[in-house]
């Protein structure tokens, strides 16, 4: 079952356009707030009229968007820094994990049958998971803000994007995890939303435009960074444990697709982007989530 209903369409869209508009121009702000951080606020003022957030989970989300700014604020002492992003980091996973208690997620797709040789598909909205990816990308987040550096940027990382989603689907076919399977819809547009704002986003700033980044930086070596980008993907294969040992194989080697972008291009847009378009490539062109047996 579909669950979409106004509460979520204007707490989670607000929250969309605060994520699209981090790629505004970074002066453009509006009474010395930046768009982004209006939106966001608009979003979380939402959530809690609607019950979707608490209190505290508001007051957490602040905190986090304070330790993100002694992070990168170069004036405050280093080890200053380095200790606000470990904290970053902690509090951030925290809310992947749903660990944290302010927050009630709402079940979008509700033991959904996306076709006939399909697993049941059930999907929550997180708001935790999608607000910690906005802060991040606001904060942490290597963007593109002109056309020409979008075009170069994805002139270094399409091809391999594209052996990313062709390597890692195949491989999901060959072991009888996947099987061919067409299938479009308002269904199929509404997993879009919410993959890409909320799930691809808030994985990527975590694990490449984070974890990766700064790990990377310890040693220039093209080995050693080469090493971290296998590293991180095999931790963000073993993050999706919960789908089964295949599924962790299958992650693990998107994981490290995802990373190599990343490292080709500096930009997370094209590893955020090559998540998004093997996720909806699987979607799309396969059964969703897996194979029924």
């Amino acid at each position: 079952m579909l669950n979409l209903n106004i509460d979520t369409l204007i707490v989670f869209g607000l929250l969309s356009l605060a994520m699209l508009s981090v790629w505004l121009p970074a002066r453009l702000v509006v009474l010395k707030i930046p768009v982004w951080m209006g939106l966001f606020g608009l979003s979380a003022l939402g959530g809690f009229y609607f019950n979707i957030v608490e209190a505290g989970g508001v007051l957490y989300l602040a905190a986090l968007m304070l330790l993100c700014h002694l992070t990168v604020t170069e004036k405050f002492p280093a080890p200053l820094r380095v200790a606000c992003g470990f904290m970053v980091v902690g509090l951030v996973v925290l809310l992947f994990l749903h660990a944290v208690p302010y927050f009630h997620n709402p079940p979008v797709f509700d033991n959904v049958y996306l076709s006939e040789r399909s697993t049941a598909y059930t999907k929550y909205w997180n708001y935790d998971k999608a607000a910690a990816g906005l802060i991040m990308l606001a904060y942490f987040g290597e963007i593109c803000r002109s056309a020409v550096c979008f075009k170069n940027t994805f002139r270094l990382a399409w091809p391999a994007a594209l052996i990313t989603v062709v390597v890692t689907l195949s491989l999901a076919a060959g072991s009888g995890y996947l099987a061919p399977d067409f299938k479009f819809g308002t269904t199929i547009l509404v997993w879009a939303w919410g993959n890409l704002f909320f799930t691809c986003v808030a994985e990527e700033m975590l694990f490449r435009g984070v974890v990766q980044r700064y790990l990377s930086v310890l040693n220039p070596s093209r080995t050693y960074r080469l090493f971290i980008v296998a590293l991180v993907g095999v931790l963000f294969g073993l993050a999706h444990s919960g789908g089964g040992p295949v599924y962790v194989v299958l992650a693990s080697v998107a994981g490290i697709g995802y990373g190599y972008v990343y490292y080709r291009s500096g930009r997370i847009e094209t590893a955020i982007l090559t998540h998004f378009l093997l996720n909806a490539a699987h979607v799309v062109f396969f059964t969703y989530p897996m194979l029924r047996i």
